[in-house]
């Protein structure tokens, strides 16, 4: 018996390479404004700025550590919303879902397989992420730079 094939959709084809190159060009442009940032924070603190100017220093890291943290954060919500509904469905791929290459409908134990898959990849990503948190508060409370 052959399985079924969920058949690909090739506008949603498309669609996913212009994101796949939207994403590739704001990773190029992050890459090279964290490099200058950070070379720009290197001469900054070099210079041995005012208590007030190390104080905007930080709340600027801050700030954008927070970005990052949360966006990641919605990366591990849609990853465990997916698993749920995975195992609601019995099934992976979803039903009427729009995929970029033919793929086998997998059901029962294989997908509810691939749903804890994905929920323990969430996990640990979220166990990470807090433990990330933590030692970044421990770092902002701990050290004094101003010394």
């Amino acid at each position: 018996m052959q399985p079924e094939i969920l058949k690909a959709d090739a506008k949603t084809r498309q669609r996913y390479v212009i994101l796949m190159v939207f994403v590739v060009m704001i990773g190029v442009a992050l890459v090279y404004l964290s490099k200058e940032y950070w070379s720009w924070l290197e001469t900054e603190l070099q210079t041995k700025p005012t208590p007030e100017r190390l104080d905007e220093i930080l709340v600027e890291f801050r700030l954008m550590f927070g970005i990052v943290y949360g966006v990641v954060w919605l990366g591990v919500a849609n990853m465990t919303y997916q698993a749920i509904r995975i195992l609601w469905a019995g099934q992976f791929p979803l039903p009427n879902a729009k995929v970029i290459r033919d793929t086998p409908i997998v059901r029962g134990r294989a997908a509810r397989t691939r749903a804890f898959i994905l929920i323990g990849l969430a996990a640990v990503l979220g166990v990470l992420l807090i433990v990330l948190a933590v030692m970044g508060v421990r770092l902002f409370n701990l050290t004094d730079i101003r010394a």
